[in-house]
């Protein structure tokens, strides 16, 4: 048997919301509402209901997919330093790798 309790009675109205689409006049029930409630406010809590799922049990516990990596760039390749841009798909040879190709070359 089912003990109506606050917490059973936010997770009934859970129910009812996610079962049936209800278009809500949440400004109407702001008014009926009282306490200074707006529609807005009315709005946000009957999210925060439906997310939490009106109380039951383990309704913290959702899981959440974590955003993906951000992606590299087409023309970007991740270096040591940090990204450096690659020209025309190219490699770029720093100053000190042509220093000691034209080092090898003299030394020939």
């Amino acid at each position: 048997m089912v003990t109506w309790n606050a917490q059973n009675d936010a997770r009934l109205l859970s129910i009812i919301l996610q079962v049936h689409s209800l278009k809500v006049d949440y400004t109407k029930c702001a008014e009926q509402f009282g306490q200074e409630a707006t529609g807005q406010a009315i709005r946000e809590r009957i999210r925060k209901i439906l997310r939490d799922g009106g109380g039951r049990e383990g309704a913290g516990s959702r899981s959440v997919t974590p955003a993906p990596s951000p992606r590299k760039r087409r023309n970007q390749k991740v270096t040591e330093g940090g990204i450096t841009k690659k020209r025309g798909g190219k490699k770029v040879k720093s100053k000190s790798e042509v220093r000691s190709e034209d080092e090898e070359e003299d030394n020939v």
